[in-house]
């Protein structure tokens, strides 16, 4: 069922580049997907006063969480960097 190689699908495309341009927007559409998701979920959070209201904030025209999507990108960089931290 599985094959040795992990490039099986580049091998057998006519055109290997769609594979990786293929990979690549998968990925990013997840990762911006789950942001966003986890943003609007802090922003429901602090509206029920569970944090605070100060990750309530939104912007007038768009009604987007500011200050959630930046604390939830702040999140993810710190850590998607912890394992490149050397504890001994």
């Amino acid at each position: 069922m599985f094959f040795a190689g992990d490039t099986i699908s580049q091998d057998i495309n006519p055109v290997p580049q769609i594979v990786i341009a293929g990979i690549f927007s998968a990925t990013l559409s997840a990762s911006l997907s789950t942001l966003i998701g986890a943003s609007r979920i802090l922003q429901a959070i602090s509206r029920d006063n569970l944090l605070g209201v100060w990750f309530g904030y939104f912007s007038k025209e768009e009604s987007n969480p500011i200050r959630a999507v930046i604390l939830s990108w702040l999140l993810v960089q710190v850590s998607a960097s912890a394992r490149h931290v050397r504890l001994n």
